[in-house]
């Protein structure tokens, strides 16, 4: 994954800039922009819309490389305070950078379908070889930016939260 970080208008881009057409992973990279800006509550969109660009670090990384890539415009002026950087806009895109390190191994697939919350065993406790183990997991798949929409295909499961229960034997 390649991120390219610079201020500001918030916003979560992604290729292309210089043309309108939706790059051939067009859906998963909005899918994934979506993500990033969920936790952000930045506006995602294809760089184009912002201003046309050519010869950009993403659109080559993509283009080139086949690199899930992004620009994140961060906060609300050219030059901000180092105390506006560390009250507002590193915690405010934390989760967003965490997010991305996590999906890194495979961005065009993991976005697309719910996140686990949490994943524990029931009863928690040792693991005995050959008995079942029952684990219990939260997943959520809401949890992208509404500001711009797209099909997720058939790794979208859920349209809420819910609870997985699953035997599994040793």
């Amino acid at each position: 994954m390649f991120m390219d970080i610079h201020s500001y208008s918030q916003l979560v881009l992604w290729p292309w800039g210089y043309t309108n057409q939706v790059a051939p992973n067009g859906i998963q990279l909005q899918t994934l922009g979506r993500k990033f800006a969920y936790f952000n509550n930045y506006l995602p969109e294809q760089s184009i819309y912002l201003y046309v660009t050519d010869g950009t670090t993403i659109d080559f990384a993509y283009g080139e490389l086949g690199v899930a890539a992004y620009t994140i415009e961060l906060g609300t002026d050219f030059f901000q305070s180092c105390s506006v950087f560390e009250n507002t806009i590193l915690p405010t895109n934390m989760r967003a950078l965490i997010y991305a390190a996590r999906v890194t191994r495979a961005p065009y697939m993991l976005p697309a379908g719910p996140d686990s919350l949490s994943v524990a065993t029931v009863p928690p406790g040792t693991v005995v070889s050959g008995q079942p183990l029952v684990v219990k997991s939260t997943v959520n798949d809401k949890r992208y930016s509404n500001a711009n929409t797209e099909s997720t295909g058939p790794g979208t499961i859920l349209n809420g939260q819910g609870w997985y229960n699953h035997a599994l034997f040793g």
